[in-house]
């Protein structure tokens, strides 16, 4: 056989390269799945739920025991103004020494009758006094404006529950996110190291340039320090969360729950403006403020009620003439009181009332088109969210299938280091990104719920 008839050496050689490539590939390429890669990873540690985390979230918010405590004290203040429908007792007690005059005497058929006129007094007195026009024209509209007020002060812990379930619920997703782009990192990783090991073992065989070699070294590099990054900011992520539950930062396994379907628009916005508790409290108020305005009103009239009193006294004033020792009497009544500084401070009230009526009537007004456009633009979002995550699929189907296509390229010769290095780039960011849109949706459902008011 003449030289010409000899097989060519280099083709040779590359099917003995595509051989070797293959075979420390395959199993690396098998492996490299992410989802299972992120899955496992978000199940290391003690199982905490977005349920659980919020609910002990709930537990420990000091905007909710703050919301409680208003409560109870406007609470307190109703039951005090109560007291008003019941008659009211009273109980004197006094001692006086009077002076300053003599003795008086009246002429009688006999002459004079002198009257000695005690000096020491000292009276014991009991009564009882009803009104009988007071508790319906002040104190029930009174009690009224303050249970509305307190009402509405517990719908106000409503909005702060709300928020708190919001805000843990993004803290909980930014935690799962961080730990999802340490997992994608740890498995981008494993395929710079696949590549980097074989370029080594090229390069010992004469294979492969020691300039590939280099290049996928720095490339590792590059992946440790976005390990790094990642490791810090799921540190920093699981101090935010642990923050809001008032624990210690733990290595939680976390994952992101799946959005239920959403209802149509309309009905939404119907059920925010009758369900969100900051709307709900504005409802109260404006009840509140039109019962304040009824009590104030009720200042303009005059208290018209009955009394009973008993009396001890020494000397009895009742008793005609004077006697120095501790005397019985008793009286029964009616009394009519109106003052002409009550009318005064009543209508000043008035207007006080209707005019806090009419801000908060403008202040509904404005939260219920801002409710409105909050629901509209949350539905948009997570509509984005859910077309995004499609893209998100179909551009990590992609770039798998180019990473996958590179590496079989180089294996054969047909491609260069660099492009399966972009190729393992735009992989591991194709996979962070269907997590990040996963993520992104169950973001955009916790603020439609809170938008909604559930």
């Amino acid at each position: 056989m003449t030289a010409t008839e000899h097989p060519p050496l280099r083709p040779l050689l590359w099917l003995l390269l595509g051989l070797l490539s293959a075979l420390a590939l395959a199993p690396r390429l098998a492996s490299a799945q992410p989802e299972p890669s992120v899955a496992v990873a978000l199940a290391e540690g003690d199982r905490l739920t977005l349920d659980e985390a919020v609910e002990r979230a709930i537990s420990v918010a000091p905007s909710l025991d703050a919301a409680e405590a208003d409560a109870a004290v406007v609470r307190a203040d109703a039951s005090a103004t109560r007291v008003g429908l019941f008659p009211r007792a009273q109980l004197d007690a006094s001692y006086t020494r009077i002076g300053g005059f003599d003795d008086g005497s009246i002429q009688g058929p006999a002459g004079p009758i002198t009257i000695d006129v005690p000096r020491n007094r000292t009276r014991f007195r009991a009564q009882v006094e009803a009104s009988l026009t007071d508790p319906f024209v002040r104190v029930l509209p009174a009690v009224r404006a303050l249970e509305a007020q307190a009402e509405a002060v517990a719908r106000d812990g409503g909005d702060a529950r709300q928020q708190v379930t919001l805000a843990t619920t993004l803290a909980y997703l930014a935690y799962a996110d961080a730990r999802a782009a340490e997992a994608v990192t740890a498995v981008s990783r494993r395929r710079v190291e696949d590549q980097l090991e074989r370029l080594r073992a090229m390069h010992g065989a004469g294979l492969a340039s020691e300039v590939a070699v280099i290049d996928a070294e720095a490339h590792l590099a590059e992946v440790d320090a976005r390990i790094a990054q990642a490791d810090a900011r799921v540190r920093v992520a699981a101090e935010a969360l642990a923050s809001w539950m008032d624990e210690a930062p733990e290595r939680w396994a976390v994952d992101v729950p799946s959005a239920a379907p959403t209802a149509a628009v309309d009905s939404l916005v119907d059920r925010a403006i009758a369900s969100r508790p900051s709307l709900q409290a504005l409802r109260l108020r404006l009840e509140a403020t039109d019962a304040s305005a009824r009590a104030a009103r009720g200042g303009r009239w005059p208290s018209i009620g009955t009394y009973a009193a008993f009396e001890v006294a020494n000397p009895n004033v009742n008793v005609i003439p004077p006697e120095d020792r501790f005397q019985r009497s008793w009286e029964l009544g009616v009394f009519a009181r109106w003052s002409p500084n009550a009318l005064v401070r009543a209508n000043r009230e008035t207007d006080r009332a209707e005019a806090q009526r009419e801000a908060l009537r403008a202040r509904f007004e404005g939260l219920s088109d801002q409710v409105r456009l909050e629901v509209r633009q949350s539905v948009a979002t997570l509509e984005a969210a859910h077309a995004s995550l499609t893209a998100a699929e179909a551009r990590e189907r992609a770039a798998r299938r180019a990473y996958e296509a590179y590496a079989a390229e180089l294996a054969a010769g047909r491609a260069v280091l660099t492009e399966l290095l972009a190729a393992e780039e735009g992989l591991a960011a194709a996979e962070l990104g269907t997590w990040q849109a996963r993520s992104a949706i169950a973001a955009a459902d916790a603020r439609l719920r809170v938008a909604v008011g559930e």
